[in-house]
């Protein structure tokens, strides 16, 4: 069996008072990171998995943390983890 790499971003909404807090409990996950923190309590994450439901209880997770107003799937992508160490031309 092949093993695959989901790659997701999401859009996190929160309480701007409360931004600070909830990015250090989304850095605490396995495999996430905020590249991009626009303001006003939005929060830009990437979240790498083996698999759909490891993204789907991370964004749970994520909801659920005090503050939170919203979360937003943007983009999901997957792909066999080997063809991600083969060179491209």
């Amino acid at each position: 069996m092949n093993e695959e790499v989901h790659i997701s971003s999401i859009v996190v909404q929160g309480n701007p008072v409360q931004v600070d807090t909830i990015a250090a409990m989304i850095g605490e996950l396995p495999r996430a990171e905020i590249p991009l923190s626009p303001g006003q309590g939005k929060l830009i994450v990437l979240l790498e998995a083996n698999n759909e439901s490891e993204i789907a209880e991370r964004v749970a997770f994520i909801n659920a943390i005090e503050g939170v107003l919203s979360v937003a799937l943007v983009y999901h992508h997957c792909e066999p983890s080997g063809s991600l160490e083969e060179e491209i031309d």
